[in-house]
């Protein structure tokens, strides 16, 4: 029994000294070693990861409503009297969010939604609005929007050789603004 532990022991020393010389002699660092390389961690016990996908959690925190006629932008530099608009021009709007939403949530929202991503709204025909020459307007571009308040996460599997396992970031909260078909030409006064 004792010249097998010796004959084990003799083994074991052999193989460690055989695949450090190699490592150092060879020129070449084979695939495998980096795969080995890249599992090990400094600390002991740990393993790093192997690999690692990113999803992103939805969901509505009330129902969806219309903003009837909302002003989305002056189409007239300056305040003035006029008797009336003539406008020939395309507009359009994006969907977009209360709050900085980066593009893979934006996506993911509007997947997750089925949400229009733009609306252009054009006007060939040349289209004249009248106005109140007594009192100083402007002309606006507004559009029904369809909103929600919603929340997302991002969820983040990571798997190694031996497990894998989730984490999550915390909820955050956003409106989401979507165009609609819907869209006016409205005097404003001053």
């Amino acid at each position: 029994m004792k010249k097998l532990f010796q004959l084990l022991l003799v083994l074991t020393l052999v193989l460690s000294i055989g695949n450090a010389a190699y490592a150092e002699s060879s020129n070449e660092t084979s695939k495998d070693v980096l795969a080995v390389q890249a599992v090990r961690d400094p600390e002991p016990n740990i393993i790093s990861p192997f690999a690692s996908g990113e999803t992103i959690e939805t969901s509505a925190l009330g129902a969806k409503y219309v903003d009837s006629k909302a002003f989305i932008r002056f189409l007239s530099s300056s305040w003035s009297k006029a008797d009336k608009y003539n406008w020939t021009e395309s507009q359009s709007y994006s969907l977009s969010f209360t709050t900085s939403v980066a593009t893979d949530v934006a996506k993911a929202i509007k997947a997750n939604f089925g949400l229009a991503g733009s609306y252009t709204s054009t006007y060939s025909v040349g289209t004249s609005i009248p106005a109140d020459q007594t009192k100083f307007s402007k002309l606006s571009y507004n559009m029904d929007l369809n909103k929600q308040y919603v929340k997302y996460r991002k969820k983040l599997v990571t798997c190694n050789v031996a497990s894998c396992w989730e984490s999550y970031t915390t909820w955050t909260e956003t409106t989401y603004i979507e165009p609609t078909a819907n869209s006016y030409l409205i005097v404003n006064y001053q």
